[in-house]
């Protein structure tokens, strides 16, 4: 009598430095609400971009998102008034607080959609070989989706109804196959690029 046991996959190497990274990749980001300087990281995040040959319909969207999300915070916070014309009113603490939510939102898209750019296939399969439940494959595939959506959609409202039709009828899944059987070298000179940049804009003093 044969005992049917499932031996665990081998340790991936390539798959945990992918993960450690993204984590302090955000939270670099995180450091947005401390000190606007670090935005100057979204400069290497749309050079990679660029780089990674990612469509520049994708980025305007991006920042379109991102402009929308410093709209809602620039008009609705209390504090110092900087501009005043009839009923619109504009703290201080509104346009901070604006720039610092949409800089961060705008580096966390970059964040995933540059680090994916090349490697979602063997992430995928890594993260479904190790999660039976799927849940942080399922995730990214959201995102993937999302992506999909708002590079090719032509409206705001056409993106908004297929990200509703997604999730009253699940989404379909990402094609994970890939010929790459490692995460490529495009990933790890972004990370290093990335981390070197924090450090200097760290010694930077600016106002």
């Amino acid at each position: 009598m044969e005992l049917n046991i499932k031996k665990k996959p081998p340790f991936n190497w390539g798959l945990f430095l992918f993960v450690i990274l993204n984590i302090f990749h955000a939270l670099v980001f995180i450091l947005i609400f401390k000190d606007l300087k670090y935005s100057l990281l979204l400069l290497v995040e749309i050079f990679f971009f660029i780089y990674l040959r990612n469509s520049i319909n994708l980025l305007i969207r991006f920042f379109y998102i991102s402009f929308v999300i410093f709209l809602l915070n620039l008009f609705f916070n209390e504090g110092e008034i900087i501009f005043s014309f009839w009923k619109i009113i504009i703290t201080k603490q509104g346009l901070v607080s604006g720039l610092q939510k949409s800089f961060f939102f705008l580096g966390l898209l970059f964040l995933t959609n540059n680090s994916l750019r090349k490697n979602k296939g063997i992430i995928l399969n890594g993260l479904k070989s190790r999660n039976k439940k799927g849940l942080i494959s399922n995730s990214i595939n959201y995102f993937l989706l999302f992506i999909e959506n708002i590079s090719t959609s032509q409206s705001i409202t056409m993106i908004i109804k297929k990200l509703i039709y997604i999730y009253k009828n699940g989404a379909k899944i990402i094609d994970g196959k890939t010929e790459n059987k490692k995460i490529g070298i495009d990933f790890y000179i972004y990370k290093a690029a990335f981390f070197i940049s924090a450090l200097v804009i760290f010694f930077l003093k600016i106002k």
